[in-house]
């Protein structure tokens, strides 16, 4: 073999090998605990925006629906003092 078959030889042996070691730092960044919640973090975000604009989409569709469901959520989260005040007016009513 020839000295500069060697040499273009060593040369990419060299170029394979600072690959190689650029990868091994880039994995071993890639995987260190706080970049590994920052991604989980970046996916979550992403994945809630993406849910918030789907139901925005609904809502904007079928706006009429939506106000079912929130006014449905208000009475099941205010029962208690909805059906109490009813209660009072009633009482009301009858005495009066």
């Amino acid at each position: 073999m020839d000295h500069e078959a060697i040499r273009v030889a060593k040369e990419a042996e060299e170029a394979a090998r600072a690959r190689l070691t650029s990868s091994f730092a880039t994995v071993k960044a890639r995987l260190t605990p706080q970049a590994i919640a920052r991604d989980a973090i970046d996916k979550a975000k992403t994945k809630a925006n993406d849910t918030a604009q789907a139901g925005l989409d609904k809502v904007k569709a079928n706006p009429s629906t939506a106000i079912g469901v929130a006014a449905a959520a208000v009475l099941l989260l205010f029962r208690k003092p909805i059906f109490g005040a009813m209660k009072r007016l009633s009482k009301e009513k009858i005495h009066d």
